[in-house]
Order: C-alpha cells, then sequence, then structure tokens
C-alpha cells in the first residue's frame, strides 16, 4: 500500500512536479498587475532547521497533497491555477501538523480587498488574514522579480494596515521563501525567535481561540488605546499603497469624487502593462521586501510550518488598530473604497471621527479604518467618509471557490458571480428591514445597502463593545431586547447571540448583528432564559 502519511513529506519532501511542464513555461510574470515594483532582497542569514520540528499528527494522519498525486511519481500542471491549488493543499497538510485546522483556514481570495486569483490567504475567523501566499509558476526569475516583489510588498503593507506585524510567502511550489517588510529588525527577531522554537510546541496562549473570552479591543468613546507602536515603526511604509483588483484610479478621480481638495494623499495603481521581462521597470527604493533563502525538498514543509508559526507569534507582538475616541483624529494605512474599486491610502489625522452624524447618502467614498471582524455572512469595518462621519460597514462576501472552479468557463464564472451578487443583495436587504423592525424605525437614516469595491455592502450605526467587566450588568438589558423582538414576532438565533454582537452606545445596550434576527418559530425549544443563562456563562 502507497505511503500518503504526512510522516513522508517530512522524511521524503514533498512530490516533485513533472519536469516536462517545467520545461516548457514561459516567464513567470504576472503583467499588468497595478503594482509599483519593489527592491527585492534576500538576507544573507542561512537558515538551518532542526531534524525534527514539532507536530502533533499522529503516524498514520493522511497528507491532503499525496491524496492528490495518487499513484503518479510526479504532479502535471498546465496553468498557475494548479500550482496554486498544490500550494493550497501543502499549507493544509501544514495547518494539519501543527493541529491548527479549525483554528486557521485556508482559501484563496478570501478577502474584501478583491486580491487577485494566485493569492492564498490563511485566516483567523476574527483577526482576519494573517498569512498572504502569492503563488507563480516555476521558474528561476520569480525569486529575483522586482514585479512580484512589488505584489508582496502591497499586501504585506496592507496587513500592516490592520495593525498586524506582516509576515507572507512567495511559492512556486517546488521552492518557497518567507518575506517581510524592512522594519528595523523587528520581523527578522521574529523570525530567529520561531526558528529556535521549531522543535518545540507552540504555546496554547498564542493560538487565539473564540473572541467571546477575551476582548483586545479597545471602546470608542470609553477608553484610549496607546497609541500603537507597530505604526510608529514602520511610518515609512504607510504611504503610496497600490493593491490588486480594482483600485480607484487616480488621485484626481479620488478628489474629484469625493469633493475634496487634493490635500490628503491617496495613490492608485501606476504601473502600467510592460511586453517582457526586459521592461520591467526599476524598483523604488522605498518600497523594499526582504525574502529568506528558498526551501525546496525535505526543507519545503518545514518552511511553511516556519511560516505559519512566525505569522502565530506576530499576532501577538501586534497591536491591533485603536478606535479613535468621538472627535478624535487617526492617521495611517487604510483601504479606501468606491463603488466599483479599492486602493491603499493614507489616512490623514485632520480627518475627526464623528459617531454622532451618519454619513449621508451623497458620500460616495469610504475610509476602512479598522477590520471589525467576520461573521457567517460577511466582514464587518469601521469605516467613515471623507469628512468624519463613521458607520459599521458590513461586506457580502461572496463564495470565492465557486468563482474560480477550474471546470467553468468565463461566462460561466460570471454567471455564478451575478448569481451570488443577486443572493447577496437579498440577504443584505432583508437585514436592513430587520433595522427598521427591531427597533421601531429609530436607526432609519442610519441603515442602507450600497454597493462598495463591487460588493453589495451594509451600512449600519457602530456600537461600542460592552466591556468584560460590564457585561454580568447589561444582561437585564439583553434580555429586555429579546423580549422586544419576540413581541415583533422575531428571535434572535441561538448560535448567533454572542457578545460580539452586542454593544453600547450612550449608556444603552443594543444587539446590532441583525442578520441573525429571524422569524420566531413556536417549535425552538431555547427559551430566551436558556439563550441569557449562556451569555452569563461567559460573563468572566
Amino acid at each position: 500500500m502507497q505511503d500518503r502519511s504526512l510522516n513522508r513529506l517530512f522524511d521524503h519532501g514533498i512530490p516533485a512536479l513533472h519536469k516536462g511542464n517545467i520545461g516548457m513555461q514561459s516567464s513567470p510574470h504576472v503583467y499588468d498587475t497595478n503594482h509599483e515594483p519593489a527592491l527585492v532582497t534576500v538576507a544573507e542569514d542561512d537558515i538551518s532547521f532542526p531534524e525534527k520540528v514539532f507536530t502533533v499528527h499522529d503516524d498514520n494522519e493522511q497528507s491532503m497533497l499525496l491524496k492528490k498525486l495518487g499513484k503518479n511519481d510526479a504532479f502535471e500542471y498546465q496553468t498557475e491555477s494548479e500550482v496554486q491549488y498544490l500550494v493550497q493543499l501543502a499549507l493544509e497538510d501544514a495547518l494539519e501538523s501543527l493541529g491548527l485546522t479549525g483554528l486557521l483556514h485556508i482559501k484563496p481570495e478570501i478577502s474584501v480587498f478583491a486580491y487577485r486569483p494566485d493569492i492564498i490567504v490563511v485566516y483567523h475567523s476574527m483577526r482576519g488574514i494573517v498569512l498572504v501566499v502569492e503563488v507563480k509558476k516555476p521558474g528561476t526569475e520569480v525569486f529575483e522579480s522586482h514585479d512580484v516583489g512589488g505584489q508582496l510588498y502591497d499586501y504585506l503593507v496592507g496587513l500592516l494596515g490592520t495593525g498586524i506585524l506582516p509576515f507572507g510567502v512567495l511559492s512556486s511550489y517546488d521552492e518557497t521563501c518567507i518575506a517581510y517588510l524592512d522594519d528595523g529588525g523587528v520581523s527578522k527577531g521574529i523570525l530567529e525567535r520561531v526558528i529556535g522554537q521549531l522543535n518545540s510546541e507552540i504555546p496554547q496562549s498564542r493560538v487565539l481561540g473564540d473572541a467571546d473570552v477575551t476582548i483586545r479591543s479597545a471602546s470608542a468613546g470609553v477608553t484610549r488605546s496607546p497609541e500603537s507602536k507597530l505604526r510608529r515603526v514602520f511610518t515609512r511604509h504607510l504611504t503610496g499603497i497600490p493593491t490588486g483588483g480594482a483600485c480607484l484610479k487616480t488621485e484626481e478621480d479620488v478628489d474629484a469624487q469625493d469633493g475634496r481638495d487634493g490635500d490628503e494623499e491617496t495613490t492608485g495603481s501606476k504601473l502600467g502593462k510592460v511586453d517582457g521581462e526586459d521592461a520591467e521597470k526599476d524598483p523604488i527604493y522605498e518600497r523594499e521586501i526582504i525574502y529568506t533563502t528558498t526551501f525546496s525538498g525535505r526543507n519545503a514543509m518545514k518552511g511553511l510550518i516556519l511560516a505559519i508559526r512566525c505569522a502565530i507569534e506576530s499576532l501577538n507582538v501586534s497591536q491591533e488598530k485603536d478606535v479613535p475616541l468621538n472627535g478624535d483624529g487617526a492617521t495611517g494605512a487604510c483601504a479606501l473604497v468606491n463603488e466599483s474599486g479599492l486602493c491603499w491610502t493614507k489616512l490623514s489625522s485632520s480627518v475627526k471621527f464623528d459617531y454622532y452624524n451618519f454619513p449621508p447618502s451623497s458620500s460616495k467614498l469610504f475610509y476602512l479604518w479598522k477590520d471589525l471582524g467576520r461573521g457567517s455572512k460577511g466582514r464587518v469595518f469601521l469605516a467613515c467618509n471623507s469628512t468624519g462621519k463613521v458607520c459599521a460597514a458590513k461586506f457580502l462576501l461572496l463564495d470565492q471557490t465557486l468563482l474560480h472552479r477550474q471546470e467553468d468557463s468565463p461566462a460561466a464564472r460570471r454567471a455564478e458571480r451575478e448569481r451570488q451578487m443577486e443572493a447577496r443583495k437579498v440577504l443584505a436587504d432583508l437585514e436592513c428591514s430587520r433595522w427598521t423592525e427591531a427597533y421601531n424605525g429609530i436607526f432609519g437614516k442610519q441603515v442602507r445597502v450600497v454597493k462598495l469595491n463591487n460588493l453589495w455592502c451594509l451600512l449600519m450605526p457602530y456600537f461600542d463593545p460592552v466591556q468584560l467587566h460590564e457585561r454580568m450588568s447589561v444582561l437585564p438589558a439583553v434580555k429586555t431586547i429579546l423580549s422586544d423582538f419576540k413581541k415583533k414576532g422575531l428571535r434572535y438565533a441561538d448560535d448567533d447571540l454572542r457578545w460580539r454582537h452586542i454593544g453600547m452606545r450612550d449608556g444603552r445596550v443594543y444587539l446590532f448583528d441583525l442578520g441573525s434576527l429571524e422569524v420566531d418559530d413556536p417549535k425552538k425549544k431555547t427559551t430566551i432564559d436558556a439563550q441569557i443563562s449562556h451569555l452569563s456563562s461567559k460573563t468572566n
């Protein structure tokens, strides 16, 4: 019987790619990427892996990568998407080896930021993306290309904008390296520290669990979080940040659309189409990305485990973005979206956050300042318009696995996207109507459905999270809200009644994820008292 165990990957290395495929490859570069190039620097330090790295899988645990290989001696491929799929399987095997399956997840293009299809992301359900993996077809030029370096640079700076100390991976499947920013040695220190820990267990405190257990973010208008040290370290990285996918076109377009005078720095895509390798632009030397040496063969899986463990470590040394107090400003990198696109920009400190005035319907541009979390239907951001009027923006995400099925034609993919967009619009409209039903129309002018970055988005009021020490005291108010919902023929879904869906404003308590509000069913056995009892078990 053929050995398909995870142990085989560590003992003998990952399966090879078919040599005939490698020989026929053209240039690996992705042209017209909408990214400026970046200076690629390869760290001089050689990484020495221990003979055995820490894993938790048993000896009989099967490898997804080897199951895909079947009875073949090597993988055959024709497209970059097929290479991406192999890298994704290897990452799944690495998570399984570390016992992190279910805590961290791997998908292509999971983000609302419309990354390109050759991006894989490792993400945490509450903290969002923790590791970006850029996949290219094999070729020696991949790890030397300034254009490819520019793509990774922009993705890492995008992660930096969310408050996470970023790590990335560049992989052609047969070769892999870890990428990080020039940050005065901070990322290099994490890398060196994790290398020294590869043969030992990951401390449980390093793996983030349910956000209901520990609330890490500060409340707007209640406490002021200390200024992020992370943003002070990376100040020079926070300007000029284009991203892949649809972008706002120019600074003039952005200023004209939102009625500003152009004094705030905004960057769209500037890199035009190039015709060949010799046409690659010289990098802007303020844009620098650092690569480790490449890993292959028996070290391939160890390299992926090193990257994942660096991402976990970075979550624990990174500070989340602050939620500014009412009337305060904030400065740093964030996404700027309109109906059809997105670009990375620097939010000016002159924009003062105003939680008491909702963005009017004339607002067409929104800064996505802080990622507030991901739910079953979408991802929510703390957003504001150009004058600082604040809302919570919930993007109804699409199922990317259906949008990029290799067997489908482009026309079939377009039809699938249209189908999903229609379904998401129904969900957004329903949740919007629930606000009127649930709160007797008092938020009528503060909830609406718009299209941003080619996705349906529900704009809602922002509420402060309930702090741990406040939870017991607000339980009676939560019970009253649930009782009021029941009188209206509505009930909050049991599985979604969590503290992260309960907020406060000016001393009043609200439930705000109303996509979980459903028509009351008398057959449901769970009572309101039982729901409150469940919440009370999460008060310490």
